[in-house]
């Protein structure tokens, strides 16, 4: 196995994988002849990741066999941490069973990660008809569920039909109740099927862990159902 990330590329490759400690503490990584594969669920069991790379997104990839590599995800965060903005990232796997990162530009680091035999099993996930589909703007979602993980521990999703609203409404024991009403108009896109959608709860530490991921992309889609 031998991969190439561009400098260009290697900013996005870096926060992929450099906040899946939140969720878990090993990943396996599936090597596949046409793209990498990350699948997984977080320590308890309630929120589940997927990391699908297809071989054109690298510099070069090379894959003699379908493999995997069972990572520790702690290890390659603090790793990941140390590369500087302008270096490409090498990966190899090693005859010893390590997995080799370097990163290369006027400098050059390299660190050998061992790695792990993990049971895994990859879930077959099916698609969903969901009853409210929303595109916001990443940073804007991020501040807000950070507010709402500093408040509480519970995040209610509701609708307000007469004000077309999104209302999202975080209980706390302590310190009451935080409302924050979204209008239908601030979002880059919103589909509600009002007959159907009921209000939604959900733990908000682990949308805060999602929200993470928020430079990745400009914009992030969320489907309720």
């Amino acid at each position: 196995m031998n991969i190439t990330i561009s400098h260009l590329k290697s900013d996005v490759f870096t926060q992929l994988f450099q906040y899946l400690k939140a969720f878990t503490d090993v990943i396996v990584v599936q090597l596949l002849e046409d793209r990498l594969y990350v699948q997984g669920m977080d320590n308890a069991h309630v929120s589940l990741f997927e990391i699908n790379l297809s071989s054109e997104w690298f510099e070069s990839y090379h894959v003699q066999k379908n493999e995997s590599m069972g990572i520790n995800t702690t290890i390659l965060s603090r790793i990941l941490s140390t590369r500087e903005q302008n270096q490409n990232v090498y990966l190899n796997k090693t005859d010893e069973d390590l997995l080799s990162i370097i990163f290369d530009s006027d400098e050059k680091n390299e660190y050998m990660i061992p790695l792990i035999d993990v049971d895994h099993e990859i879930m077959n996930i099916t698609g969903n008809e969901y009853n409210l589909e929303m595109t916001m703007d990443s940073k804007k979602f991020k501040h807000m569920i950070d507010e709402f993980n500093n408040f509480g521990s519970n995040l209610k999703i509701t609708y307000d039909g007469e004000h077309e609203k999104i209302m999202m409404i975080m209980e706390s024991d302590n310190m009451g109740e935080m409302m924050v009403h979204v209008n239908l108009e601030d979002m880059q896109e919103c589909a509600i099927n009002e007959e159907e959608f009921q209000t939604c709860a959900y733990s908000v530490k682990y949308i805060h862990n999602m929200c993470q991921y928020h430079k990745i992309s400009k914009h992030v889609n969320l489907y309720f159902s």
